[in-house]
């Protein structure tokens, strides 16, 4: 089954890593953000079965956009990647519903099976 995703990663080395990871498996990437603002722009207009997001996006931060996905699109799940260590914000996604919170360290199989 083919998994549609928004990327919402302000840097643009890692949406170009996660590109070639994601190459050849069953994800299809529909859209990549830079901000919170485009990512939820994407997701209006993609309508993905998740978004994969960082809690440091500009604009407009991950939790934020988490409560806004609650609010708007409930369909679509959210699944945060980042390298924040705190425990707090893996909480806080959490208590808001994401699908889950990933270290950035995580390895390919994994990540795609998430």
């Amino acid at each position: 089954m083919t998994a549609s995703i928004v990327i919402a990663e302000p840097r643009a080395v890692v949406r170009a890593g996660l590109r070639a990871w994601f190459d050849a498996s069953s994800v299809h990437i529909v859209g990549e953000a830079r901000d919170g603002p485009e990512a939820k722009e994407l997701v209006e207009r993609h309508t993905p079965r998740v978004l994969l997001l960082e809690v440091d996006l500009p604009k407009a931060n991950g939790i934020g956009v988490l409560g806004w996905l609650n609010d708007t699109h409930r369909q679509t799940a959210a699944l945060f990647l980042s390298d924040r260590e705190n425990p707090t914000y893996a909480a806080r996604a959490s208590a808001q519903g994401a699908a889950g919170f990933l270290s950035k360290t995580i390895e390919r199989e994994a990540l795609i099976e998430s």
